[in-house]
């Protein structure tokens, strides 16, 4: 399947349930393509990943209920949903995908409020069987980043929680993780996290967002061994929607973020994990905390 727009786009989710559509340019300039699913209630975990291995970016999104539902792309950024994967029993709000068994296709994993993260294996054609849990982070595992963090070549996990604790797995390459322990405490709800090589070294890095809505930096140093950077931006209360890429194609890792009052906000890097406010590209209407960005269409 090839793209028919250049750029990243995103998806997020708001209180009501309501998944809404953003399409790119190319350049960081966004246009609402409208509504691509409903999941009932508080549309927080979002995760984009090419779930069915077609070649175009499909999303998971959890709500409320503890609902964990699958939406396929035709290609264009139409979407069917395709029923409920797993209801976890609560709130579904922490999702992060990523080809966690090194199998080629994309998994994911879930947290939910009493700091339950939890496995999903993909069979390749976007059926998932359930894992277990990976670990109890204590209370409300809704930040969840994947990536290679210690460069050796699989997909490793960090989450947060509402202590403000952010915790280190690392994957054996098939799926077993080993815990790492508490690598920062942020102080406040850690419930955003994203991560991306925002200083262009080479490794992976990552960005949290707390309830203050301070967005903090934390760069890597290749081997998951982090120096935190201080605060980025402040965007306003509840930073807890996060999602990074490359929004206007210049080479280097941007972010959105989305807050307590519905604004959706583009931060551009200029090269050097330094980063300058673009301005609010969306607001939709109340509390914009679940987003994922990929190329839909």
């Amino acid at each position: 399947t090839t793209s028919t727009l250049p750029g990243i786009d995103f998806i997020f989710g708001e209180v009501g349930g309501f998944i809404g559509l953003y399409l790119n340019d190319g350049t960081g300039s966004f246009t609402y393509k409208g509504p691509v699913g409903d999941v009932g209630q508080c549309a927080y975990g979002l995760a984009a990943a090419d779930f069915d291995g077609d070649g175009d970016m499909d999303f998971v999104a959890g709500n409320y209920s503890g609902e964990i539902e699958l939406f396929l792309n035709d290609g264009a950024g139409s979407f069917t949903q395709k029923g409920t994967i797993r209801d976890v029993g609560d709130y579904a709000y922490g999702l992060a995908a990523a080809d966690f068994d090194g199998d080629g296709d994309m998994d994911f994993i879930s947290g939910k409020s009493s700091g339950e993260i939890e496995l999903f294996l993909n069979d390749g054609a976007g059926s998932f069987t359930h894992k277990g849990t990976i670990r109890d982070v204590g209370t409300g595992a809704y930040g969840l980043a994947a990536a290679d963090f210690d460069g050796d070549g699989d997909m490793d996990i960090i989450s947060g929680d509402f202590a403000g604790e952010i915790e280190l797995f690392l994957n054996d390459g098939a799926a077993s993780f080993t815990y790492k322990g508490v690598i920062f405490d942020v102080g406040d709800d850690a419930n955003g996290l994203a991560a991306a090589d925002f200083d262009g070294d080479g490794d992976m890095d990552f960005i949290s967002g707390d309830f203050a809505g301070e967005i903090e930096l934390f760069l890597n140093d290749g081997a998951a061994s982090f120096t935190h950077k201080g605060v980025v931006a402040n965007p306003g209360q509840f930073a807890y929607g996060l999602a990074a890429a490359d929004f206007d194609g210049d080479g280097d890792m941007d972010f959105i973020s989305g807050d307590g009052v519905g604004e959706v906000e583009l931060f551009l890097n200029n090269g050097t994990a330094s980063f300058g406010y673009y301005g609010i590209i969306s607001d939709v209407g109340h509390y914009a905390f679940g987003l994922a960005a990929a190329d839909f269409a």
